[in-house]
């Protein structure tokens, strides 16, 4: 299973390949959702990670922190080939994927906010999109899978699988065990797409709340796409990763603009990786070994219908068994 991780270094905001441990200059780069063409590098650096209340207050335009990666670039990294899409995509929506985002996560509605700039009592009245995989096209729509809280659910704090499409968006709900955004504390979302899944097990969302405990870091099963097979296949029109919104305008609460969650990024982590394969988490894995019924084999034998005989030299055909010594011996010819 081959796997990318960003980013990989303090400046260089490019893929780092697991499998031959090196950069790859020109590929699956972070690429800013709004910038200048005239005198601005489209690639994120690391002054561009972090989307936090109060970079709100310093600049308005918080879109120009919203960034993504194109996940269907060739994985062969031929520099000498101009087209490098289609020959050795790294991610098709018919195959298996794992996505894995360690982050930082806001929460302007918090008491510790009041009385500044960046309270915000109503934060979680619009849904917001930590990350999603997907590209709507104008007037022709595709599946966007979004990561995100839903403002429409009774609990608007825990993220839950989505799905956003040109004529608007859906929600999964979250699960008994399902995880609240608590204020600036990272967490760690695990997306697993598997086509050879059962109904809403082909999307499960896991979360981990992060701690200096590793007793507390285990993973919960956050949502499954139930609700969203129902409605939606599982086909995405391009997979592309957006990191802080769905690249789209359809979010609830959001009036026809693009969505926009905070979160921050560490620095000196690779926390965004990628995988071309199903990877659960150790504690999904064990649960899911735990429902498996192991009985015991048992064998009865019919003494009468097996023949006995005393002299071992005794040539026949037939393969028969002798318990006569109290030794189980087996003879053949």
């Amino acid at each position: 299973m081959k796997t990318l991780t960003w980013p990989h270094s303090s400046q260089n905001y490019y893929a780092m390949d697991s499998l031959h441990q090196q950069s790859t200059p020109t590929y699956f780069k972070m690429t800013k959702f709004i910038y200048s063409t005239d005198s601005v590098d489209p690639v994120i650096t690391q002054n561009n990670m972090s989307l936090t209340p109060e970079y709100l207050r310093i600049s308005k335009n918080v879109y120009t922190k919203i960034f993504f990666i194109n996940l269907d670039e060739d994985y062969k990294y031929n520099d000498t080939t101009e087209n490098r899409y289609g020959n050795d995509p790294f991610i098709s929506f018919e195959n298996p994927y794992t996505i894995e985002i360690t982050t930082t996560l806001f929460d302007p509605s918090h008491d510790s906010y009041q009385g500044t700039e960046e309270y915000d009592s109503e934060y979680f009245d619009k849904s917001r999109v930590c990350f999603s995989i997907g590209q709507n096209v104008s007037g022709v729509g595709g599946n966007i899978f979004t990561v995100g809280t839903d403002s429409t659910h009774t609990n608007k704090k825990k993220p839950v699988i989505g799905v956003t499409t040109k004529d608007g968006c859906i929600k999964s709900l979250p699960t008994v065990d399902a995880l609240s955004i608590e204020d600036s504390n990272e967490y760690t979302f695990r997306l697993v797409y598997n086509p050879s899944g059962i109904n809403e097990g082909k999307l499960l969302l896991f979360m981990r709340k992060e701690s200096s405990s590793n007793l507390d870091n285990a993973y919960v099963l956050q949502s499954t796409a139930y609700g969203l097979s129902t409605t939606y296949n599982y086909n995405i029109t391009k997979p592309r990763l957006y990191l802080y919104s769905s690249g789209w305008t359809n979010e609830t609460g959001w009036d026809q603009t693009f969505d926009y969650t905070f979160a921050s990024f560490d620095e000196n982590s690779e926390p965004i990786k990628v995988s071309d394969g199903v990877s659960y988490p150790i504690e999904y894995t064990l649960s899911q070994l735990e429902g498996i019924a192991y009985e015991e084999p048992s064998f009865d034998f019919n003494i009468e219908e097996v023949p006995k005989y005393d002299d071992q030299s005794v040539q026949t055909e037939e393969l028969y068994i002798s318990s006569e010594s109290g030794n189980l011996v087996i003879y053949t010819q």
